[in-house]
């Protein structure tokens, strides 16, 4: 049974961005409505070089969040030139809305997770230059380790995307923790072990042959393989197992162990 005062909260909650954009439209400044506070800090420093300080970042919580202001906005006949919106593309399809910035990978937490992203953070924060001999060992590590991580992940993406297309993720909800559910896997480095199957996840979520079936969920796992992992799989679970390797590194470095990378 729905509860009144949850709704009239959640009602509350979703037309925040919209009100603040009321406070703001008329101070002749740049208004961006993003998703999240990642969000916010990817494009903050993008925003200031293209704009200068002329600017607000409004975070609405979420990718719906965007989209319904943008609606909203749009209902009412309000000027957007001086408006901007950025979303993740997800496991959707693109909107193709010249209107609507959306990401060409899954989300903005999987540009840091790039090989280059990863070069960058040895240089200018590890302060490690690519003429150290260890360099070519710590390039290896990463794909080693990515690697065994999108084996141990790949089925559950898949499956996440096909509930996606399927506009069955709002039915089957899944509680998509920052980090991959140990549940489901151990993705610890030298140690990524696959504790799920598509049978199980079928299972677990009671979902019918009618509604989804194997062999579906295992096309879509083909149609990703195709693609880059690092741009179509889920990105918070990509940096998270980023921040291991990089903790990993570090914490390797100063124990000064005879196999240490660096």
């Amino acid at each position: 049974m729905i509860n009144p005062i949850d709704l009239l909260q959640k009602g509350r909650q979703e037309n925040v961005p919209f009100h603040k954009y009321l406070l703001s439209k008329n101070k002749n400044i740049l208004i961006c409505f993003v998703e999240g506070i990642n969000d916010s800090d990817y494009y903050l420093g993008k925003i200031n070089t293209l704009c200068g300080e002329e600017f607000e970042i409004i975070e609405c919580s979420s990718k719906a969040n965007v989209l319904s202001v943008y609606e909203e906005i749009q209902k009412r006949g309000f000027p957007i030139n001086d408006l901007a919106f950025f979303i993740d593309r997800d496991f959707d399809e693109p909107l193709n809305n010249s209107d609507i910035f959306e990401t060409d990978v899954y989300s903005i937490e999987n540009y840091y997770c790039s090989k280059q992203a990863f070069t960058r953070i040895l240089k200018y924060e590890f302060k490690i230059s690519d003429d150290e001999p260890y360099w070519d060992k710590l390039m290896s590590f990463y794909d080693v380790q990515f690697k065994q991580f999108h084996k141990a992940t790949e089925e559950l993406n898949a499956f996440c995307s096909i509930l996606h297309k399927k506009s069955l993720h709002s039915v089957y909800k899944i509680n998509l923790e920052e980090s991959f559910p140990q549940s489901w896997a151990i993705t610890d480095i030298n140690h990524c072990v696959k504790k799920y199957s598509i049978d199980t996840l079928l299972a677990q979520f009671n979902i019918s042959e009618k509604e989804i079936s194997k062999e579906e969920v295992i096309i879509e796992l083909s149609n990703l393989r195709n693609n880059d992992p690092f741009k179509v799989f889920r990105g918070k679970y990509e940096l998270s197992f980023l921040f291991k390797i990089l903790f990993f590194l570090v914490e390797s470095a100063n124990k000064k162990e005879s196999n240490s990378i660096i």
